[in-house]
Parts: structure tokens; sequence; C-alpha cells
């Protein structure tokens, strides 16, 4: 078959449907809380991929999605964000420490963000020769 093919990953029918309602979600437009539920779910499962590609687009998505809301979070919606902050991929680790940043504008984020573990691989990107990481991870 293709041999084109072969290099792209194939993605689980899971993740396929993960993508398909975040796409639904910000096409509609549609006002809600991305920090539980299904819509938490389907950026877990983009967070939680082996695939690249997915993981930038939790980031990023989590990083928009904190610039509007900056409610209290719960465990539950930080966990995939922390996860998003050790990646190899500095792209994906950018998008998580702006989320992060983001969200630590509230008080009750900033001491869970904290008691989670959240400090150090923020601190990380703190020491960074990356500009962006820098400016990212202190919010």
């Amino acid at each position: 078959e293709g041999s084109s093919r072969e290099e792209e990953p194939l993605l689980a029918d899971k993740e396929r449907q993960a993508v398909n309602m975040l796409v639904d979600l910000f096409e509609r437009g549609a006002t809600v809380s991305f920090y539980e539920g299904e819509p938490l779910k389907a950026l877990s499962t983009l967070a939680y991929s082996d695939i690249y590609h997915l993981q930038l687009s939790a980031a990023t998505a989590f990083s928009e999605i904190s610039e509007m809301d900056t409610r209290p979070v719960t465990r539950e919606a930080l966990e995939p964000i922390l996860y998003l902050l050790h990646s190899p991929h500095i792209n994906v680790q950018h998008g998580a420490s702006a989320a992060m940043g983001n969200l630590a504008v509230n008080v009750e984020n900033k001491l869970l963000i904290v008691r989670m573990g959240g400090l150090e691989p923020l601190i990380r990107q703190m020491l960074s020769p990356n500009i962006d990481a820098q400016i990212n991870s202190v919010g």
C-alpha cells in the first residue's frame, strides 16, 4: 500500500474521537468548561498520547483556554498540563507552561500547582536558554 502513509502515526479510535469532539466544540464556540467532564477527558486523551502533534494540540488548547478562563481548577484538570510540562518537546512545554502561568493568576490554582509539584518544571523552564520558555514560566 502507500508508503507515505506508513510514516504517519495512526490515531487510535479514542484519540480520533477526542479530536473530533474538541474540533466540534471549538468550531461551535461552545461555552463549556474544558476543565471538567468530556471536554477535559478529550484534552487529556490528547495530552497523554504518544503522538507529538496531539500533545502539542493539547498544550496549545490548554494555553488558549486558560487565557480566557482562570477559574479555580481541580487536580484532574492540572494533571495533564503537568504531564505536558515534562514533554521532551520544547513547543509542548511552552504551551503547558503558558497554561500554568495563566492559571496561576488565581491564588487557589497557584497553591494547587505548588502542591502538585508544578514548581520544579516551571523553574527548569525559567532557567532555560530559550527566552520564550523563560517568559511562559514566569507567567
